[in-house]
């Protein structure tokens, strides 16, 4: 994975720093951060992709952006168990 922006850096490092929240919350806020950001990346990659005329890019960039949303799915669901939390966490 690229190293984050500086944006997403601040955003994670005060996430870690965070101590009033247990090691599993702060974990859930980093994950969704980070992979919120990835998602938004590819969303551009392919907007930019699809500018350029370049079709399969565009389509490994929506592809990626599925796989990684389909991951976040997961997470919610395995933290759900580990927590008992049923709330929604994010929106998608």
């Amino acid at each position: 994975m690229p190293k984050p922006d500086s944006a997403l850096q601040r955003r994670l490092d005060a996430i870690y720093r965070d101590r009033r929240r247990s090691e599993v919350d702060r974990l859930a806020d980093a994950f969704d951060a980070a992979s919120a950001a990835f998602i938004a990346q590819c969303g551009r990659d392919r907007d930019l992709a699809r500018a350029f005329g370049d079709e399969e890019t565009a389509v490994r960039e929506q592809i990626k952006a599925g796989v990684m949303a389909e991951a976040r799915t997961i997470f919610l669901m395995t933290h759900a168990g580990v927590t008992g939390k049923r709330e929604v966490m994010w929106d998608d």
